[in-house]
C-alpha cells in the first residue's frame, strides 16, 4: 500500500520513469525456500495488478520495478529494521550517489521531499 501510494505521490510530479526511477526492494529473507516458486507468483499477480493500473502510454517496465532481496543484504545493508512493519527509503541522485536513507513515520512525504533534493542536487 505505502509503496503504491510513494509511486503515485511521485508519479504526479514526476510522471516519466526517464526524470525519476522508482524501484521497490522486497525484503524475503524470511520467507523459506521451498516457499519461493509460490512468493515469486503472488508478486507476480500483484505486477499484473499494478500494471492494470497504468494507462496506455506508461510502459509497465519503466514505471513498476520490483526487486526481491532473498537473503535480506540489501536492506540490512541501509541499515533498515523491521521492514516488515516499516517500510525503508533510499534516494540516489542521477549519478547514483546516496542522496538520503529514511526509515520512519513519514515515508511518503520524506520520499517526495528526498526526490526533490535529489533532483536540485
Amino acid at each position: 500500500e505505502l509503496a503504491r501510494e510513494i509511486n503515485t505521490k511521485v508519479r504526479d510530479i514526476y510522471p516519466n520513469a526517464s526524470d525519476v526511477l522508482i524501484a521497490s526492494i522486497i525484503d524475503m529473507h524470511g520467507v523459506p525456500k521451498l516457499m519461493r516458486g509460490v512468493t515469486e507468483k503472488m508478486i507476480a499477480g500483484e505486477y499484473d495488478k499494478e500494471t492494470a493500473r497504468l494507462s496506455a502510454d506508461q510502459d509497465p517496465a519503466d514505471i513498476i520495478i520490483i526487486l526481491v532481496d532473498w537473503n535480506g543484504k540489501m536492506t540490512a545493508g541501509a541499515g533498515f529494521e523491521d521492514t516488515d512493519k516499516q517500510l525503508g527509503l533510499i534516494v540516489l541522485d542521477a549519478d547514483g550517489n546516496l542522496v538520503d536513507i529514511y526509515q520512519g513515520d513519514e515515508p511518503v512525504n520524506m520520499a517526495i521531499e528526498l526526490v526533490e533534493k535529489a533532483i536540485s542536487n
